[in-house]
């Protein structure tokens, strides 16, 4: 994945197109693999969604999604490990990241709420533990005034 990652950001347009055809591939392949280690892939995917890199942000989105959809992965399971970094990205400068960023928290949103109404409900309470933590922690970095160094 890290070699896919870098030739994203080549800048020549050959090689550009080369990757996404082979992460297609490597997409195929990955969903189609019964015993595929989901849980070890999914640790690389929240290194990868702090990069600054527009084509990077767009790959790890992509996977994020695609892994969403996949029966057999419980992203809310691993909900803490990348949810910091998708907060992040919905306030990039880049309105096609930040509008892809925004469908993928929608779509975990509605996942947890389906979960919710799961008998006891038990994934949708640790899942909403897990992201409120992050989301106050990510309230009040945003919240931070540089100029007199408080935290309001």
């Amino acid at each position: 994945f890290d070699a896919l990652c870098r030739l994203y950001t080549d800048t020549k347009h050959d090689v550009q197109d080369g990757a996404h055809c082979l992460d297609r591939l490597i997409q195929d392949i990955v969903t189609e693999t019964k015993d595929f280690d989901y849980a070890s892939f999914i640790p690389i995917l929240s290194t990868r969604i702090r990069v600054l890199n527009p084509s990077q942000l767009q790959l790890v989105l992509g996977w994020i999604g695609l892994l969403d959809s996949v029966p057999q992965v419980d992203m809310i399971a691993h909900l803490p490990l990348y949810l910091e970094g998708m907060l992040n990205i919905s306030k990039n400068d880049n309105r096609d990241i930040r509008r892809n960023a925004e469908h993928c928290l929608e779509d975990l949103l509605k996942e947890i709420q389906n979960a919710a109404r799961e008998p006891g409900g038990q994934r949708a309470r640790k899942a909403i533990e897990d992201a409120a933590e992050l989301v106050a922690r990510c309230c009040r970095v945003s919240e931070w005034k540089s100029d007199d160094d408080i935290v309001m």
